[in-house]
């Protein structure tokens, strides 16, 4: 069985929210709110998972809030790493506990991970994040390269036009360290609209774009499983993502779905439809009834998401929904 919706996409990928708390309060994301400790047990992921990937999913992605804050995050990791099926296990962390437990993850089974680091100023990186420390991400991401993940990368938020200008910074990380650099477009949501946060720092993909080219970069084809988003390389090697989702052409090649910590499927990350799987995760024997449901609900995906009109859905924030 694969997963298709009304539009002939298909949808290989799942990314699983862990956790709704983080150790880090991003401007961005962060918005005081205290989320209870109703997250998915490890027997309901791991009937979350018998589903997925009986449905044909290949790629699994961990995110959070902060995933490495639950603790059965190895115990999580294998369910998915013993699944023959799955071809890659990813995980989207902010590497504040990366340097401790790099190894430990990689050994049950993890093969990537996408660190948020969004300057590399130390004094901008603590008044981002509200008091975080960018020497630890930045020890957490050479642990990473030095255990051996096959798939590091280094997501960068465009919140404002400071962060246009680390870009010969963040292309030098990337040919030192061989690691991937991703820009993402500051992306609306409730809590961003309330502060009127997102109108004050919101930076256009373009202005990347334009700023890679005149810098000799040209783009490739992305790999398999990548998912919406444009590959960007130089002569010396360097690889810089863009994830522009205010652009007409994001959602044709979507390719993912969402379940965030408390079970609940999201068919678009800036939807409103959202179907509520956990009482068919209590039982193996619902299984196929879990399918059912995934695939029926998957008729009502939205062929696009409506950002540029100022809708974000239900999305109050990314760390609540797992983005």
């Amino acid at each position: 069985m694969i997963l298709h919706d009304s539009y002939g996409r298909s949808f290989p990928y799942l990314r699983l929210s862990l956790i709704q708390k983080c150790n880090l309060r991003c401007k961005y994301c962060y918005d005081g709110v205290h989320y209870p400790d109703t997250y998915l047990n490890l027997q309901e992921i791991q009937n979350l998972a018998k589903a997925w990937i009986a449905m044909g999913c290949k790629k699994v992605r961990l995110t959070g809030g902060e995933p490495t804050l639950r603790k059965d995050l190895p115990e999580i990791i294998n369910i998915f790493a013993e699944a023959p099926e799955i071809k890659r296990i990813c995980m989207t962390t902010n590497g504040v506990l990366l340097a401790k437990n790099a190894a430990l993850w990689k050994q049950a089974g993890l093969q990537g991970v996408n660190i948020s680091i969004d300057t590399l100023n130390d004094a901008r990186f603590r008044e981002l994040t509200q008091g975080g420390s960018l020497k630890k991400v930045l020890d957490g991401l050479y642990k990473a390269c030095e255990v051996g993940f096959p798939f590091i990368k280094v997501n960068v938020v465009l919140w404002g036009n400071e962060t246009l200008e680390e870009l010969d910074a963040f292309v030098n990380l990337a040919k030192q360290t061989g690691v991937k650099v991703r820009y993402i477009e500051l992306m609306e949501t409730g809590y961003l609209t309330e502060e009127q946060k997102h109108t004050d720092k919101y930076v256009a993909a373009k202005r990347i774009r334009t700023e890679l080219k005149e810098r000799g970069f040209t783009q490739e084809n992305g790999e398999e499983l990548a998912g919406p988003q444009e590959i960007w390389k130089n002569q010396e090697g360097a690889q810089v993502g863009l994830i522009a989702p205010y652009d007409s052409y994001f959602c044709q090649t979507c390719n993912r779905l969402r379940v965030d910590s408390e079970g609940k499927l999201h068919l678009c990350l800036f939807g409103k439809q959202v179907v509520d799987l956990r009482p068919l995760l209590q039982n193996e024997e619902d299984n196929e009834l879990l399918q059912a449901t995934v695939s029926q609900a998957l008729q009502e995906k939205p062929k696009q998401h409506h950002l540029i009109e100022h809708n974000h859905g239900a999305n109050r924030t990314l760390y609540s929904v797992g983005g």
